[in-house]
């Protein structure tokens, strides 16, 4: 397992070298979010080459992306903020049917939605939170031209080691 660091931010998490790559992306946001991603931009756990066509691939990969925005105006996390952040935008009917669960990002305090389609892409996994004066958020999606299959949740074991606090 390696190691991830974001001091900047103030959060880090360990992720499968053998499975996966992490790339930082840009500082910019969707253009109606009024919000710039904070330094050092998206990052993004992509699935390496021997995850998607090695001999014991999954029939899916998922990739998932990291967005922190500045948001002292945000004091209180809850379900109204999904939709709305730097990563991924959609309307409050894309939510009809699902109920937000509130879970615990290792000491912080989380919102989750799972299966949401927002109309452009198909959302694995929507997570927000509040930290420290930022609004983070989440997104696990499958990679395009992976088949389907929810057994597989290798992302998982990403989210379960990230960790808001000091960074060495």
């Amino acid at each position: 397992m390696r190691e991830f660091l974001a001091p900047e931010l103030g959060y880090r998490f360990f992720y499968d070298l053998v499975n996966y790559s992490v790339r930082v992306g840009c500082t910019c946001a969707l253009p109606n979010s009024g919000a710039s991603v904070l330094f050092p931009g998206v990052i993004e756990v992509v699935p390496n080459d021997f995850l998607l066509y090695g001999t014991d691939a999954p029939r899916v990969a998922y990739r998932i992306s990291i967005a922190a925005v500045d948001a002292p105006e945000i004091t209180e996390l809850d379900a109204g903020l999904f939709g709305a952040g730097p990563l991924v935008q959609y309307g409050q009917a894309d939510l009809a049917g699902l109920e937000a669960e509130q879970i615990d990002l290792n000491g912080v305090p989380a919102l989750r939605l799972k299966d949401v389609f927002s109309g452009v892409r198909p959302i694995e996994v929507h997570i927000i939170a509040l930290h420290d004066s930022q609004f983070y958020e989440i997104l696990v999606e499958a990679v395009p031209g992976t088949l389907d299959n929810n057994d597989f949740d290798d992302y998982q074991s990403v989210l379960d080691t990230f960790h808001f606090g000091p960074v060495r």
